[in-house]
């Protein structure tokens, strides 16, 4: 029987490790991008495996923040033996990382290395990948954000970037379809950093239900996307409905 594989980058933890587990648990073979968490990727395997009496996925390490880790990662995703043989079901571009820099600090390197994860990576494995996707009747889904047309203090780096992987793929769905869907989701207040309790908290105060997200809500979202064939071009704000308060 053929795989059907998944490609998700940043796999290993928060809300990439629920997709991971998710994906595996609906029988999908992953391959796990990490950065520096290749431990936290293998115990996830190691776990699947022990539950399911099979090898459900591999680790693949890259720095995708620069131009030769994203090439290395195609290289690698292109020339590994399942993706060969079965083509590529879906890609995640879930791979992300921030801490807030004041504005006036901003450097010109802190703007390359988001860049780098969040615009050219994504390009260069969704157009490098394009015939392996088509092959495996597969489709991308990107984790953007919901800070579009808000202000974040502290985060112009990332969610300028992040603005500009929302808009790089809506361009994609169009180039890429009929052959292959492109569709995006937007986490609202799910997981908080140790940094930013305050703005967290601030969130969920205006959340109409009132209460935090799952990591489980993305993982599903995601997954939803992946299966349901007439879906392209779209972006999911999964948000407890912070999205109504926006112009209030």
């Amino acid at each position: 029987m053929a795989e059907r594989v998944i490609l998700i980058t940043g796999g290993a933890k928060r809300l990439g490790a629920e997709m991971t587990n998710l994906f595996i648990e609906s029988g999908y073979y992953v391959l796990i991008h990490v950065r520096n968490s290749h431990a936290e990727a293998e115990h996830l395997l190691t776990e699947a495996k022990e539950r399911h009496h099979r090898t459900c996925g591999d680790v693949l390490q890259a720095d995708l923040s620069t131009s030769e880790g994203a090439f290395g990662l195609l290289e690698a995703v292109k020339n590994h033996s399942v993706v060969i043989e079965n083509g590529l079901f879906g890609l995640i571009h879930n791979a992300s990382f921030y801490q807030p820099i004041d504005v006036h600090n901003l450097q010109t390197n802190d703007m390359d290395e988001l860049y780098g994860l969040h615009m050219r990576t994504p390009l260069l494995l969704s157009t490098g990948l394009f015939d392996h996707l088509v092959k495996g009747g597969g489709s991308i889904v990107g984790i953007i954000d919901t800070s579009w047309k808000r202000h974040w203090k502290g985060m112009t780096h990332y969610t300028a970037t992040k603005a500009g992987l929302r808009q790089l793929l809506t361009n994609l769905a169009g180039e890429f379809a009929p052959r292959v869907r492109v569709n995006m989701i937007g986490p609202g207040a799910i997981l908080a950093a140790d940094w930013e309790e305050e703005h967290f908290n601030n969130v969920l105060r205006q959340v109409p239900l009132g209460r935090a997200g799952e990591p489980l809500d993305i993982a599903k979202a995601t997954l939803h996307f992946l299966q349901t064939s007439h879906l392209c071009g779209e972006f999911l704000a999964v948000d407890g409905g912070w999205d109504l308060n926006m112009n209030q």
